[in-house]
């Protein structure tokens, strides 16, 4: 999955992102030691490679979120622009 070419050995609390050809692939060590790998496929709308990465995001670092009662990231995907 990784390459070893720098050496890199992930902990448990890494997540790698990294884009694929049709979406975004998060790679994570489980609570064994296991490497896990999910894959977040482009959604199927104009902005689906953004979509996919937002749904990875959250996913994956959702308790960084601003919450009801609790400050944190805010993270908006919005399909449409400015104007």
């Amino acid at each position: 999955m990784l390459p070893d070419e720098h050496n890199f050995k992930m902990i448990w609390e890494d997540v790698v992102i990294r884009r694929c050809s049709n979406g975004w692939m998060a790679v994570s060590i489980g609570d064994e030691g296991q490497q896990l790998c999910a894959v977040y496929e482009d959604k199927a709308c104009e902005m689906g490679s953004a979509a996919a990465l937002h749904e990875l995001l959250f996913d994956h670092f959702g308790i960084y979120f601003r919450q009801e009662h609790r400050g944190g990231l805010e993270i908006n995907f919005r399909s449409k622009g400015h104007g």
